[in-house]
């Protein structure tokens, strides 16, 4: 089989102290930065009036391929934790070079999103929560699942 090897603790020492490691490390934080960024940024609806899903699609897929094609000499493009997941089970990635991508890739993320949320103007804002989210048709509130409970939520005990 032709995965690498499962490191021992100075191989993996080494690797953490290489500077191709840490430059493919910041790869992944950028890559999964501006995809965030660009994908959810083409997905608000920036003026009132009928939203279709396809710019969004397409300018998550033209990041996602723009990316690759950029930062994948790099790091291998991953992006996505599930991808970094996936060669990590594959063996085809270091368990400490799968940690720091996967650690990149959702600081990434979130700084992405952060920033399109410091940045998006307020009138958009208004328009984005008061939309309809295209699978459901119910009302988008932007929320944390584990703040407030699902009103279908039901306890036992």
């Amino acid at each position: 089989g032709g995965g690498v090897p499962p490191p021992g603790r100075g191989q993996a020492m080494r690797e953490l102290r290489s500077s191709s490691f840490w430059r493919a490390v910041l790869a992944e934080f950028l890559g999964s930065f501006l995809y965030a960024l660009l994908g959810l940024g083409a997905s608000l609806r920036w003026a009132p009036g009928p939203h279709g899903v396809l710019g969004a699609a397409l300018a998550f897929g033209l990041a996602q391929a723009t990316l690759v094609q950029a930062l994948g000499h790099v790091s291998g493009g991953h992006i996505n934790p599930a991808i970094t997941l996936a060669f990590l089970l594959a063996s085809q990635l270091s368990l400490p070079r799968a940690l720091g991508y996967l650690l990149a890739q959702l600081l990434g993320a979130l700084a992405g999103a952060g920033v399109l949320y410091g940045v998006t103007p307020a009138p958009v804002a208004r328009w984005w929560s008061s939309s309809t989210t295209a699978t459901t048709g119910a009302r988008a509130r932007p929320r944390c699942p584990s703040a407030s409970p699902s009103p279908s939520a039901t306890s036992s005990g």
